[in-house]
């Protein structure tokens, strides 16, 4: 069996998110000792609607602390703030329906 890594979630993800969802904007932050800690690995916004996604390899791992704290802040904002744990199509797939739903009335001024 093939040991999955973070990376390869993370590269699963973003084929799902940018068949799912037409036009979508992602940005992976830039981690280390330039970014901000417990910054989620991936921000996207799609027709209106900003959600942020925390990718961990498998099950087993778990968000910090202050990960945990920066995504209920963004909660907070109106974000949809998620953890993926691994290549979980069923949690990958509620996500999209909250996003869709959230994204219904979406409007452009242009």
């Amino acid at each position: 069996m093939v040991d999955m890594t973070e990376a390869k979630v993370k590269q699963w993800a973003k084929r799902v998110l940018t068949k799912e969802l037409p036009d979508v904007w992602l940005y992976c932050p830039i981690g280390g000792p330039f970014g901000k800690s417990g910054v989620p690995d991936q921000i996207g916004l799609w027709r209106g609607v900003y959600f942020a996604i925390e990718y961990k390899k498998d099950a087993t791992k778990h968000p910090t602390k202050i990960q945990m704290a920066q995504l209920k802040h963004l909660e907070r904002q109106g974000c949809i703030a998620c953890v993926l744990k691994g290549k979980n199509s069923e949690r990958l797939n509620s996500l999209l329906s909250v996003i869709k739903e959230k994204a219904g009335g979406f409007k452009t001024s242009v």
